[in-house]
């Protein structure tokens, strides 16, 4: 076989991964996006259900059910059923949204994203790094993504909600698709915590100036992390 038919083959095999690899992700974000967009109206949500679902995601995710404010619990269990738009949405049906969630920032290490800066910033030599050297390297390239200053917040729109800016030519040109999402995910937590009493929603701009990475993975897994 000729270099240029293995080339061909190889390109081939790179667009059908591709491929596979957007379908993937289309069903992902298709199944994290509201079924009830567009269902307007709010339905009252009593303290004792607040208590319920509190308790439940205390108990299935201990060390990460604070990362979700009252205010975002509220606005979730709030909305009309859009099975039925004269009725709230089912309790149960407004825990397995919020458990979708808690379930993609687990898988994605999520939490554990603060304990990484404070390792890099860190001794080398310290116990923590020494006996952790996969996760001391994994805090090196998230404080590369960090330090390239394309991600940032900066102002407000109209209605009042934060605005996260994402700077593709500030990028480098391929980068560590792990370790951009993973600097997405620390920059987004840092906002939210920081939002407003009664804000639960976040606009997302990319400047396009500049092209973004030519790499496939990095714009799916970006586009997974922001719909989460």
């Amino acid at each position: 076989m000729s270099k240029d038919e293995e080339t061909l083959i190889k390109d081939a095999l790179s667009k059908e991964d591709v491929n596979e690899e957007v379908k993937e992700a289309k069903s992902e974000i298709d199944a994290a996006e509201d079924d009830d967009e567009g269902v307007t109206g709010d339905f009252e949500v009593t303290k004792e259900e607040m208590s319920i679902i509190r308790a439940e995601l205390a108990c299935e995710f201990p060390e990460d059910y604070t990362y979700l404010s009252d205010a975002y619990v509220k606005s979730v269990a709030s909305k009309p059923y859009s099975k039925d738009p004269s009725i709230r949405r089912p309790i149960e049906y407004t825990m397995e949204k919020l458990t979708h969630v808690m379930e993609w920032r687990e898988e994605a290490g999520a939490p554990e994203m603060e304990t990484l800066i404070h390792l890099v910033n860190g001794s080398e030599y310290s116990d923590e790094a020494k006996e952790n050297p996969e996760k001391l390297v994994k805090a090196k390239l998230l404080a590369v993504s960090l330090n390239n200053a394309s991600l940032y917040w900066h102002g407000f729109t109209k209605e009042g909600k934060p605005i996260l800016w994402i700077r593709c030519g500030r990028k480098p040109w391929y980068p560590n698709v792990e370790a951009e999402v993973n600097a997405l995910i620390l920059i987004a937590d840092a906002g939210i915590k920081c939002m407003p009493e009664g804000v639960t929603d976040f606009v997302v701009i990319s400047d396009s100036n500049s092209p973004p990475p030519p790499v496939p993975s990095f714009l799916i897994n970006v586009l997974k992390a922001l719909v989460r």
